[in-house]
């Protein structure tokens, strides 16, 4: 994994080879993606294939606490032959929502820890969607369920996005995960929001509540700056609410080199229970790789 990190950093010394390899990669990914869909829908009509995968790995350094990495991926493949309402998935499983959600002390381990999702999505009209899949955890298959509920109330130049996506886990069992996000839009190129999340997961008998402002300021088709004030708390199997951190920083991401290869940093100070809530200085460096097709 080491190889894959520097070569990802060393990619401008390739020049054109990088392009071939990326467009091969790119050609497998679209030509499988449709076939898959060809073979779920018994049908081989010529139409237009949309997906979204993205991988990336970052690194994350903070006062007072080691140096740790996390592998990132996702993946979103629509199947448009299947009635335009079945969408194939493959993402990572969050086990917290959390700032410090699956990082490791070093990259390999990042990566053979993580724990993925890959199942069917069926969309209804009624702001209702079903999937059903499999989390992957090293070679231990968890089968689950879910169903997601979402809804959008507009006015004016403001609207609240809410919703409540419940799963169950044939080994985690039950994961429930409420929000609500109020935003305004100030202008053609920046959003105001305020989030706010409740996630209870049955594997850990925990809560989690997040609340969070943020500022979106688009700075481009491929950058954007948003500056960002966290508040995260944690209710335990003790049944005791408490905070855990304040996070404030900034995000900045953008493009380089070719356009499907991005990176992102988020410079910020971070006020932990864990060491009294005094500030410390926390900097994440992300690197990553995208395959698009809209």
């Amino acid at each position: 994994m080491r190889f894959f990190v520097s070569a990802l950093l060393l990619l401008p010394l390739f020049g054109a080879s990088v392009d071939e390899y990326y467009h091969k990669t790119f050609e497998y990914l679209r030509q499988s993606i449709n076939s898959l869909d060809i073979f779920l829908s018994d049908d081989n009509r010529s139409v237009r294939q949309k997906f979204s995968i993205r991988t990336s790995i970052e690194t994350i350094t903070e006062s007072r606490e080691r140096t740790r990495f996390r592998f990132n991926f996702r993946a979103n493949l629509s199947l448009p032959r299947t009635q335009k309402k079945l969408n194939l998935f493959l993402q990572e499983f969050r086990k917290s929502d959390s700032i410090d959600n699956e990082t490791q002390n070093e990259i390999d381990r990042s990566i053979k820890e993580r724990s993925f999702l890959l199942g069917l999505q069926y969309i209804t009209k009624a702001h209702l969607s079903y999937r059903a899949g499999i989390r992957f955890h090293k070679i231990s298959p968890d089968p689950f369920v879910s169903a997601s509920w979402e809804d959008t109330l507009y006015f004016g130049k403001n609207w609240l996005y809410y919703g409540d996506r419940l799963a169950y886990y044939l080994d985690r069992h039950l994961d429930n995960r409420a929000f609500a996000i109020f935003q305004h839009k100030v202008d053609e190129h920046t959003l105001f929001s305020f989030e706010n999340s409740y996630r209870y997961t049955d594997y850990l008998k925990e809560h989690q509540i997040t609340n969070a402002i943020a500022w979106y300021r688009s700075l481009g088709k491929y950058e954007f700056v948003s500056p960002r004030f966290e508040i995260y708390s944690l209710k335990d199997e003790t049944g005791a609410l408490h905070l855990d951190y304040y996070y404030a920083g900034i995000t900045y991401e953008s493009r380089f080199f070719r356009k499907w290869l991005f990176y992102r940093v988020e410079p910020a100070v971070v006020c932990r229970k864990t060491h009294h809530f005094k500030p410390g200085l926390r900097l994440m460096l992300r690197v990553g790789i995208t395959f698009e097709q809209n």
